[in-house]
């Protein structure tokens, strides 16, 4: 294992963590769902979120976002994000027709960029420099650096602000959720994509293998440390003071989902036979299950190939036909999916 890799590894490992309470009714009274790549996933008893907690503390969090990370992938953005991202222009625009927009967590900006050619005035705001270096640099975007929250926007400024697969990742979305509705205009829109714990995937999945073995492909800690179904995520926009307007059922891509329970399953081989998780570098980015042109720290070929192999066809053959037709169902019906887009504005 090379060298950088040992210490990303010994890094996550060892970095400070916190306990925290439930991010919408305050509760500290959970129950343990699944134990992911040494953190807990755990369930709030009193409203339902899910949530990591023990978890990285701010600062610790924000180390584990590296260059590497963010702009390890090839310039070019694979054809299937870029028809997500026109596709949400699309549905965006028919709730807000123009005007100015702000993308929380925007990386690299491969979505303003697809915004603008769209005729929006983009924005953007991201808390890795080097991801905003290169949307300054390569796209020629206006991006700021920082969580939303300690942002300085001016108040009602903005027609709509997009959170695409990314309040999952933020400590506090409620404290982010109240400065979105400080700096959106009375009638502007909120759009926000998140993986949906209550998706029919993710229910089969923990199920057959999350409540058995702890083997859950969602959510990835460290990265993700909020996992929101529809009723969670309304209660928290509620809190923050957004009526929700609309709820999509939509789809993470079948592969991308699968991978994600192969590498839950190796990882938890791994953790019982003594090793760490590869897994506990992987930060998920912003746009990451179905829009980001982010890339993995790659995990170098070892002794243990023929182990992930073997783990790779046992879930493939145990799992494709319980998995498989509940996908095609949820596509179908277009109720269910392992992920959700929610459209909300300010209150009255």
């Amino acid at each position: 294992m090379p060298l950088v890799l040992t210490l990303l590894l010994y890094e996550v490992e060892n970095l400070e963590r916190i306990e925290v309470s439930c991010n919408i009714c305050g509760s500290d009274y959970s129950r343990l769902l699944v134990i992911k790549n040494s953190f807990q996933v755990v369930k709030c008893r009193e409203c339902g979120l899910v949530y990591v907690s023990p978890r990285l503390t701010e600062a610790a969090l924000g180390s584990i976002y590296s260059e590497d990370y963010h702009i390890s992938s090839p310039a070019e953005v694979k054809e299937e994000r870029v028809g997500f991202f026109k596709e949400k222009i699309v549905l965006i625009s028919q709730y807000q027709a123009g005007g100015k927009i702000l993308d929380v967590g925007c990386s690299t900006g491969s979505f303003l960029k697809e915004a603008r050619s769209a005729g929006w005035d983009t924005y953007g705001i991201d808390v890795s420099e080097d991801a905003l270096q290169y949307a300054r640099g390569n796209y020629g975007l206006e991006v700021t650096a920082g969580k939303l929250d300690d942002s300085e926007f001016e108040p009602a400024f903005f027609d709509a602000i997009t959170m695409l697969d990314s309040i999952e990742h933020m400590p506090d979305p409620y404290r982010a959720l109240l400065k979105a509705k400080e700096i959106l205009k009375p009638d502007g829109f909120i759009f926000i994509s998140t993986p949906n714990i209550d998706g029919l995937i993710p229910l089969t999945t923990y199920c057959l293998f999350g409540r058995t073995f702890g083997i859950w492909e969602h959510p990835t800690p460290p990265g993700h440390i909020y996992q929101f179904s529809e009723k969670t995520l309304t209660a928290l926009l509620n809190k923050a003071g957004f009526d929700v307007v609309a709820a999509y059922s939509e789809n993470i891509p079948f592969r991308y989902t699968f991978e994600k329970l192969e590498e839950a399953a190796i990882d938890k081989i791994k953790e019982w036979s003594g090793e760490s998780g590869n897994n506990a570098i992987r930060p998920e980015g912003n746009n990451s299950p179905s829009t980001s042109s982010s890339k993995a720290i790659p995990v170098p070929p070892s002794s243990g190939g023929i182990l992930r192999r073997t783990i790779r066809l046992l879930i493939r053959t145990c799992s494709w036909p319980a998995i498989f037709p509940i996908y095609s169902l949820s596509n179908f019906l277009k109720r269910g999916g392992d992920s959700i887009f929610v459209v909300a504005r300010p209150g009255s």
